[in-house]
Parts: structure tokens; sequence; C-alpha cells
């Protein structure tokens, strides 16, 4: 059951893995549901993890969820993956969960939700470069609908060695209805 609380993402929202503990900078209301997962060498493994329990997400139009590239210079540089959770979920047009490496590997998106998945913004796991692969993305939804709108894009853009494979669920009765594009290329 939702609690019918919205935590809104306004502004962008940055979490730098470059610091022995990753610091988080942006949006403030998206602060207190942040936490990550840092085990291992490589960086691609590591994530951002947002986990809002019974409420719902809304990224408005402008505000961006990203993590930086490890490290944050050289042409090299591996992206940690993204998780949220939530109860319901919203991506205005404008709106935009971003995952993007340079010719390293770059982290899952997964995105877990309880109920309703209304997206018209963007979700996109990139590489530029001539080596290593985008993660997956993963949108799921456990009792609710998955609607993407017309303007929406769920993007895997590779390059070379490939792109990776992008999963929307449901696991209940709701339904998925893709109105928008939906697109793994390399």
């Amino acid at each position: 059951v939702c609690s019918g609380e919205v935590v809104v993402v306004n502004q962008n929202v940055t979490v730098d893995f470059n610091t022995v503990v990753p610091t988080y900078s942006g949006d403030a209301d998206l602060q207190p549901y942040f936490t990550f997962e840092k085990s291992g060498t490589e960086p691609s493994n590591w994530k951002a993890i947002f986990d809002l329990d019974d409420k719902k997400l809304l990224i408005t139009n402008g505000a961006t969820i990203t993590v930086t590239t490890v490290p944050s210079t050289t042409t090299n540089r591996s992206a940690p993956g993204i998780e949220i959770f939530a109860c319901e979920l919203e991506i205005e047009n404008g709106g935009k969960i971003l995952v993007s490496s340079q010719n390293r590997d770059a982290g899952n998106i997964t995105i877990d939700i309880t109920r309703n998945i209304t997206m018209n913004g963007e979700i996109r796991n990139e590489v530029s470069g001539t080596n290593g692969l985008p993660g997956k993305i993963t949108l799921a939804s456990t009792c609710g609908d998955v609607v993407t709108g017309p303007n929406s894009l769920i993007a895997l853009e590779g390059i070379d060695p490939g792109g990776n494979d992008i999963s929307i669920l449901n696991c209940c009765d709701g339904d998925i209805t893709l109105n928008g594009l939906v697109l793994s290329r390399a």
C-alpha cells in the first residue's frame, strides 16, 4: 500500500563515486533515501541505491538522476549503476535517469516499483568511445501498470562490443503499454 507521500526531484542529483565514501549532491528531497554499495574493485559493479519504500518518486522536467564516472578524468572511465525502489514512479517529459561511461563498462539501471510506473521521460544507459558495454536496464512493476508516453525513451547505447538487455516486467495483474521508443543498439 502506497503512503500517498511524493518525493519530488526537480533538481539534478549526482552521486560521485570518486571519493572514499560516495558523495551525494543535488536535490535535497531525495538524499534521505540514498545509500550505496561499493564492493569489489570494478566500478561498474558499484551502485547508487534510492529506496523510497512506500513513497512515490516523481522526476520532473529538467531533472536528472545520474552517477559520475570513475575516475572522473582520463579517456577510460567506468560508471556505477543505479537502483531505485519505490511504491510508484513518474518521470515527466524531460526527466532522466542516466548512467554513462567512456571506454569501460557501465553499471545496470534497476527500477523496482510496487505499483504504477508512468514514464514520459528518459532512462538511458550508454557507453561512448570504442570499448565497454552499457549495463542492463530493468523496469519492473510488482502489482501495477507500466505506461510509457509517446515522448519516452528507454535506451541502451553501446559501441563496438555491443548493447545489452532491456527488461520491462509486470509480475501481477497490471498492463504494460509502450507508446514511446525502447532501443538497444551498438
